[in-house]
């Protein structure tokens, strides 16, 4: 046996001749893992153990560095190596440290000496005549190292496979909860005069972001961080949960006995609630303000930090550092100069108002049909005109009507599919909710609908306008005219489609200017091309 080999151990005393006592091998197991290599274990029928104790680390890489010897990996991968190659099969080409090796080469040698042991013993106890295999062959023909990479690799496919559907599970539900934080703060915007022109410049950075090459995974931006302000307001929520319910039988205890002890009691404990929720949502955002820093306050970290004033010294940095990266007023510029672009557009609109006021027919009423046609021709690009204006970022680029007639050539049904979404599918039914007025104090719970359908309609237009930008840029940037029959009848049809498009929503317009609460000020209220509310302010 080669010096500086491990000791081979055994509960049974080891004679000149091998073990005393005899055994027979039932069981034995060798798995190769990623901080080294196991023991290999060998019980025999009397439940005596072999158990193998590689030398340890430091010491192997001494040997290693003192002894020159061939890499043991190489004869394993040759297959010309003596004892019955253990190593797997996808060790081959991998770099390991040098003590790995030793500990492969180790572990062989000690296979190889025990195979000879239980064979001389199994000799001694045969009869003569007897044959028998030898044990060394029925290591060597036995797939051992196979069967235990091969369950180690379902073990490890299967944890993946679970791991795989809990972060795609929790990935889900972060994201839906991100976004209806989202929808609600931005109908919070929407529902306050002219702060609600931050939620329309919102809507068109996300067309024109699309439209300016943004990924459709970003198309949403700071939806994480909306997700943080949904989690604190819940947290907050709750937290004024307790206390809420200590005042209501406060006043309880007023009412059924005034001036008893018991009032007090309980407004002291409101009081005491009240400081401990602010304590422990204050100690939750020091530490991130993530959810799971509201579901545990860590005690033996607040024991170390939570008391001192220096933990909360950066607080205020952090929550105005965390403001600043909403860009509140980039949305807020964007959605004026959207807003003022998008009423010069309207002003067949107003036309329309003006010629109809008092109910007057005749010139007045050839007015307002003329006004209704312009503003059909109208609101066959303003969506479009739109999303290529907040791409541009230019105000300019909301009236190159040209411009946009060109990239329409380029994907003519995709346009069509967006001005359907945007014109008929999702705006059409907001107007059920604009018939009769909802109170001041509550009129962001209708604009979380509007909001809602508005946002879809915003990503198919960036969409459409993004694919049609990609696809001129290989026909010089809209210089050249796509050519075909199958481009021509795509243009041709999807032209006269359009108009049926446009024609449905201002038929509902026209209607709804009797069924809506603000009457002849729907036509200038337009949620599909202006700020998604229903009325400019609540009753």
């Amino acid at each position: 046996m080669p010096q500086g080999l491990p000791v081979l151990t055994a509960s049974s005393s080891i004679g000149p001749n091998g073990p005393k006592k005899t055994g027979k091998v039932v069981f034995v197991k060798l798995a190769r893992r990623a901080n080294g290599v196991r023991s290999a274990v060998a019980a025999s029928r009397e439940k005596d153990f072999f158990l193998f104790k590689p030398p340890r680390l430091p010491s192997l890489v001494r040997q290693s560095r003192t002894q020159s010897q061939p890499d043991p990996f190489d004869s394993c991968r040759k297959g010309t190596h003596s004892a019955p190659r253990l190593c797997p099969a996808s060790l081959s080409g991998t770099r390991l440290h040098p003590a790995h090796g030793f500990i492969q080469h180790t572990i062989n040698e000690l296979q190889g000496c025990l195979c000879d042991v239980i064979d001389q013993e199994s000799e001694t106890s045969l009869t003569p005549g007897q044959t028998g295999t030898s044990t060394r062959e029925a290591f060597a023909g036995s797939d051992v190292c196979e069967t235990a990479e091969t369950s180690s690799a379902d073990d490890v496919r299967q944890v993946s496979l679970l791991r795989r559907a809990v972060n795609w599970l929790a990935w889900g539900i972060t994201g839906l909860f991100s976004l209806l934080s989202l929808v609600v703060c931005l109908a919070v915007l929407a529902a306050i005069p002219f702060v609600q022109l931050i939620t329309l410049g919102y809507l068109l950075d996300v067309a024109g972001g699309l439209a300016a090459g943004r990924k459709f995974r970003d198309c949403l931006p700071h939806l994480r961080s909306a997700g943080t302000v949904g989690g604190v307001i819940a947290a907050v929520f709750i937290a004024a949960l307790p206390v809420q319910l200590l005042v209501h039988w406060e006043s309880v205890a007023v009412l059924i006995t005034p001036g008893s002890g018991q009032a007090g009691l309980l407004r002291i404990a409101a009081f005491v609630a009240a400081f401990v929720g602010v304590f422990y949502l204050l100690w939750a955002l020091a530490r991130g303000g993530r959810w799971y820093h509201f579901l545990w306050p860590q005690p033996m970290r607040w024991l170390r930090q939570g008391w001192r004033p220096s933990t909360y010294r950066e607080l205020p940095d952090r929550l105005w550092d965390f403001t600043a990266s909403l860009q509140l007023p980039h949305f807020f510029w964007l959605g004026l100069r959207g807003a003022i672009g998008t009423l010069v557009w309207l002003i067949p609109a107003m036309v329309i108002i003006a010629a109809n006021r008092n109910g007057e027919t005749g010139l007045a009423g050839l007015v307002g049909a003329v006004a209704l046609v312009v503003l059909g021709v109208v609101l066959l690009y303003l969506p479009m005109l739109q999303a290529h204006f907040a791409a541009e970022n230019r105000l300019r680029a909301l009236f190159q009507v040209g411009r946009v007639r060109r990239l329409f050539c380029y994907a003519p049904w995709s346009w069509l599919t967006a001005m359907t979404m945007g014109l008929v599918l999702l705006p059409i039914p907001l107007y059920l909710l604009k018939i009769e007025a909802t109170p001041q104090e509550v009129v962001w719970l209708p604009t979380f609908v509007f909001v809602g359908f508005m946002l879809p309609a915003r990503v198919s237009q960036g969409l459409a306008m993004r694919r049609s930008r990609r696809i001129a840029a290989s026909y010089g940037d809209g210089t050249i005219k796509p050519t075909g029959a199958w481009q021509l009848v795509s243009r041709w049809s999807a032209r006269l489609l359009m108009p049926i498009v446009v024609a449905i929503y201002l038929l509902f317009v026209t209607l709804s200017q009797y069924t809506s609460w603000d009457g002849l000020q729907t036509w200038v209220q337009q949620h599909a091309v202006l700020i998604p509310i229903p009325f400019l302010g609540g009753v």
